[in-house]
């Protein structure tokens, strides 16, 4: 199956995540831009655990709100927040105010069900074909985006007025995105069911890979972003240019892969665990990286391991779940994943100044174990 014959939904919304490809930009910036305001790792920490507070309540509730609303409107609504976000992050002051920032960009994201929604509707002429483009094709442009973007930050505009620049036209950019979500992205429409008193029981298998994804999620919690990035800049004198260029090499992993393996078709649940085990190996390399060089080659073997996990485990996700239920699971499964998520990065910043700063990659090789044993079982079910 080839780009050209995607259904127009599937098109346009990748065309939506090549925009967002150099916007994204921003979730690697914001912890530079944070400790250039000298904020320590346990504040950093303790900051993006309190923000993830915001989302846990109100995500199950907006899972079922998004079988009864066309998503565009979720999608909007997370830009709209977005933008907002960015821009008081733009004029920020003090932790107080970065805090602000958090919160209205974790109100947006109470919405993020919109994503899989709309995934689930649009991609399924071939779950597993389309999710391994949705990954490739986004990274293309961040191959070339994210170090020239880096290059400049750090060595043309680098001081902290800048980068509050930078900030606020990211938020602008929002703005514009949600101009293309309302006119020119194609609607998905609120799939429900009208029956009363219907009974559902979710498939074992189904509960197994929501076990695999949520443990997976308190893993890249802990392995933070922010732990990486204090690494670089604190441990291993490096800049925001380094971090940009993890961020390449990231990019050139995910579309090797896919190249690779698009048209061999794999046996999916072999394919999802060959991607665990490529990621315990990055887990490993992570929690010794004497070097930014052993941290490319990890990062590298990661995302090699992500680019052959997503597609299945997302395919197999999407299609153990009922249609006239989307919305309401798919809620269910991004708030477990949030709830997850909230204790990982204080929980990181702990261990890293308690014990030592690549002490979470430990955890998070343990996550990717239970991961790893987890799928085994799953395995086994369907056989």
């Amino acid at each position: 199956m080839k780009f050209a014959s995607f259904n127009i939904k599937a098109k346009r919304y990748m065309y939506l995540h090549m925009i967002y490809a150099v916007l994204i930009i921003s979730w690697s910036f914001f912890p530079v831009y944070l400790f250039r305001l000298d904020f320590t790792l346990m504040e950093v920490g303790v900051l993006f655990s309190l923000a993830g507070l915001a989302e846990v309540a109100f995500t199950y509730l907006a899972g079922i709100l998004l079988d009864r609303i066309p998503c565009n409107y979720g999608l909007a609504i997370i830009e709209f927040f977005g933008a907002l976000a960015n821009i008081a992050y733009g004029v920020s002051q003090n932790f107080y105010h970065i805090m602000v920032g958090e919160v209205l960009d974790k109100i947006g994201w109470i919405f993020n069900p919109s994503y899989t929604v709309y995934e689930n509707e649009a991609y399924k002429q071939d779950y597993e074909t389309i999710y391994q483009y949705h990954l490739m094709v986004p990274e293309i442009i961040q191959l070339f985006a994210f170090p020239i973007l880096g290059a400049v930050l750090t060595y043309v505009f680098s001081s902290v007025a800048a980068y509050r620049t930078f900030f606020i036209l990211l938020g602008i950019a929002d703005f514009g995105i949600i101009f293309y979500i309302l006119k020119v992205l194609p609607r998905v429409e609120p799939t429900i069911s009208l029956k009363k008193g219907i009974t559902f029981t979710l498939p074992h298998k189904l509960y197994l890979l929501v076990t695999a994804e949520v443990t997976l999620v308190f893993g890249e919690a802990v392995g933070s972003q922010f732990i990486l990035v204090y690494y670089i800049l604190e441990e291993l004198e490096g800049t925001f240019f380094t971090v940009t260029m993890v961020e390449a090499v990231v990019s050139l992993a995910i579309i090797l892969t896919i190249l690779t393996t698009l048209n061999r078709k794999p046996e999916t649940m072999k394919a999802a665990k060959y991607g665990i085990i490529f990621m315990m190996i990055y887990a490993g390399l992570m929690s010794w990286a004497p070097t930014v060089w052993v941290i490319f080659l990890a990062y590298f073997l990661a995302y090699i391991g992500h680019s052959l996990w997503f597609p299945r485990h997302r395919a197999m996700i999407m299609t153990s779940i009922p249609e006239e239920r989307r919305g309401e699971i798919l809620g269910t499964i991004s708030s477990l994943n949030k709830l997850a998520y909230i204790a990982g990065p204080v929980f990181a910043s702990f261990i890293a100044i308690n014990i030592y700063v690549l002490a979470p990659f430990v955890v998070q090789l343990i996550t990717l174990f239970l991961v790893f044993f987890i799928y085994r079982r799953i395995g086994k079910s369907i056989l």
